[in-house]
């Protein structure tokens, strides 16, 4: 009785814990990377089932990494290999369809959302209303993710 709520528990702090490092505005990368490494020496699955840990809205941390432009971060995701880029959030977003309404500031930045755009499905629709990160980056005027997007396959129609 007492060990499942232990562990419950543990993976409760766990996952508070990451998203405290992870998730804010302005997380700082190399924390994230000494985080994901410390969980890498464990395990490759522990890695893999924090990283792809969702909160009560179905964000990972990829989602808020996009959300808040912190492209450092991003990258450092995807580095791991285990990321999960096509994982909808409660709302039916996937980190793809977030970062489609991000602002491109330097080129580290658009290689980071081109090398995104290759690992994920840019055609996806979000499940509630079925727009894609095409149709969300043009509608927030966003013309340079456009071109992105076109580039890395996205459909028009």
């Amino acid at each position: 009785e007492g060990r499942p709520k232990q562990l419950k528990t543990a993976v409760s702090l766990i996952q508070q814990e990451w998203f405290q490092i992870s998730s804010p505005a302005d997380a700082d990368p190399n924390m994230v990377e000494d985080y994901m490494d410390t969980f890498e020496e464990f395990s490759r699955h522990l890695l893999h089932r924090i990283v792809n840990m969702a909160d009560v809205n179905g964000n990972t941390a990829i989602h808020y990494a996009v959300s808040h432009g912190n492209f450092d971060v991003v990258s450092i995701l995807l580095d791991s290999k285990v990321c999960d880029v096509s994982k909808q959030n409660k709302a039916g977003y996937t980190c793809i369809m977030l970062v489609s309404l991000a602002e491109i500031k330097n080129d580290t930045h658009r290689l980071v959302v081109q090398r995104l755009f290759q690992l994920g499905d840019v055609n996806t629709k979000a499940m509630q209303n079925g727009q894609t990160a095409l149709m969300l980056a043009a509608s927030h005027g966003r013309l340079e993710m456009i071109k992105l997007l076109l580039d890395a396959g996205a459909e028009p129609n």
